[in-house]
């Protein structure tokens, strides 16, 4: 084959070429310190890039966003519940001490003060929100669990339902006392003879979740079984009498008879009919309340339930908020507040509070004629009835202490529960928060080695590369002292 000039010229000056851009790439390299500048260089390095920055982008989107805003909600829950822990501990120590003793009517005043300030505290928590979020009340966010201010016009129908286990047994006094009316000048006439002595009876109640109950606005008890499927099956109905919380016999239903106190929303069993409700899996009422005080539980987050000014309705149903914290991984942060704060929480203590009021009350009427006797003369009409009223109330006293006391030691169970409630939900939160710190230091982990191999896929090793380029410049001289020679022998030279 015939090698021309031109031809040794033109392939000279390609490989020329060659080592210029081998230097080029080398010297570019050596200043980016990465390995192409184009897809089109290395498309293996690219691809690899590509995948290697989308992983780490996801990674630190975990790592930077989602697992702190995540252990912030946490947080915030954790130390919430903390305090209602810490609450309930309170009042069950109170309670303890209470049971142990008897106290005078100063400090009975101050038991009553006390646990008043503890209900206003239970719920104090209960709306606490973290970056303007409420944490406990599932996707309603915007709203409180309870309410802020009086809302003496918000109204609601609510749909609660119940099971046997709401029951419980109370003891209410009979016969109490009244000295409404009953003065120095008319005692002496009064019959005290038909008097009868003061007692107690025991009822079967179920308390629903508020009190100060529309009057008229419930009756009928549904009460039924439930089917694999969850379906109501053996539906019946019973309907209760409506009573007034002054009615003498507010609290002596008959054996086949139900009673309903819309003032303390409370229904009264009696016996018959407490056994066979008692005997089905559900029952449920539906009743209307207008007027929440500030502390009560929003009832959006907890019934079925239609606002009567506004004809909403709502569906109480489980909201679980989810964060993505890593690769196919998510984490639930919310506690719901309807599994951690109940109604009866504050309900119980309301119990406590009436007792200890009724023995204040008691005393207050023992006084009020133990002074009136004190100004009539020994041995008159007047005093001897005087007498007979202050022992029928002695009587009375002595079944008001005994509920209190009994008050006392129901709440000192009720609360242990309430805080054994609280703990395992607070227990839990901290399994989540463990869970998330273990995953926030594997993604730790993961983000070092993706960026080692990202650094590998895409940095170059300057050291190697410098040594390259000073071979690269060298053979590009020599690449220029050859052309010089080639370019400058012609065929006229050698004629």
């Amino acid at each position: 084959m015939r090698i021309t000039n031109g031809m040794m010229i033109s392939n000279t000056l390609a490989n020329i070429s060659r080592n210029k851009t081998k230097m080029d790439t080398l010297n570019t390299q050596l200043s980016t310190e990465k390995k192409i500048q184009r897809p089109s260089e290395d498309p293996i390095v690219a691809i690899r890039a590509l995948r290697f920055r989308s992983t780490l982008s996801e990674i630190d989107q975990y790592l930077e966003r989602n697992i702190p805003d995540a252990d912030a909600w946490l947080s915030t829950a954790d130390s919430a519940l903390g305090n209602i822990v810490k609450l309930f501990g309170d009042i069950t120590t109170y309670c303890n001490q209470a049971i142990n003793g008897y106290y005078d009517s100063d400090d009975k005043r101050t038991i009553v003060e006390t646990l008043k300030a503890y209900r206003s505290q239970i719920f104090s928590d209960a709306n606490t929100d973290y970056a303007g979020r409420t944490i406990f009340t599932g996707f309603k966010t915007d709203t409180n669990l309870t309410y802020t201010k009086e809302m003496p016009e918000e109204s609601f129908e609510i749909t609660q339902k119940l099971d046997s286990t709401v029951f419980d047994n109370i003891r209410k006094i009979n016969n109490s006392v009244d000295i409404e009316g009953i003065t120095v000048t008319n005692v002496g006439t009064f019959d005290v003879a038909s008097l009868e002595a003061p007692g107690y009876t025991d009822a079967y109640r179920v308390r629903l979740a508020y009190d100060g109950i529309n009057p008229g606005s419930t009756g009928t008890i549904e009460y039924y079984n439930l089917d694999e499927d969850g379906n109501k099956v053996d539906v019946n109905t019973v309907t209760a009498i409506e009573k007034s919380v002054n009615d003498a016999d507010a609290y002596l239903p008959g054996d086949d008879e139900v009673y309903f106190i819309p003032e303390t929303g409370e229904y009264i069993f009696g016996k018959n009919v407490y056994s066979e409700v008692a005997e089905y899996d559900e029952f449920e009422v539906t009743y209307s309340k207008t007027g929440f005080d500030e502390d009560e539980l929003n009832p959006i987050h907890y019934f079925d339930c239609k606002d009567l000014n506004t004809g909403l309705e709502y569906t109480y149903d489980e909201q679980i908020i989810e964060y993505e914290v890593s690769f196919n991984q998510t984490i639930e942060i919310n506690v719901q507040g309807s599994k951690v704060f109940n109604h009866d929480m504050a309900r119980d203590l309301d119990d406590v509070i009436n007792a200890a009021n009724t023995v204040s009350d008691v005393e207050n009427k023992i006084n009020q004629l133990t002074f009136m006797q004190g100004n009539v003369e020994e041995g008159s009409d007047e005093y001897n009835n005087l007498q007979v009223l202050i022992d029928n109330c002695n009587r009375e006293l002595d079944f008001a202490k005994d509920e209190l006391t009994a008050r006392f030691s129901s709440a000192l169970s009720l609360y242990q529960d309430h805080m054994n409630t609280v703990s395992l939900a607070r227990a839990d939160v901290g399994a989540r928060e463990i869970r998330l710190q273990l995953t926030s230091d594997r993604l730790s982990n993961q983000r070092t080695t993706v960026k080692a191999l990202k650094s590998t896929n895409e940095e170059v090793d300057v050291t190697e590369i410098a040594v390259e380029f000073a071979e690269a410049e060298s053979i590009y001289d020599a690449s220029l002292a050859a052309a010089g020679k080639v370019v400058k022998n012609k065929l006229i030279d050698f004629i």
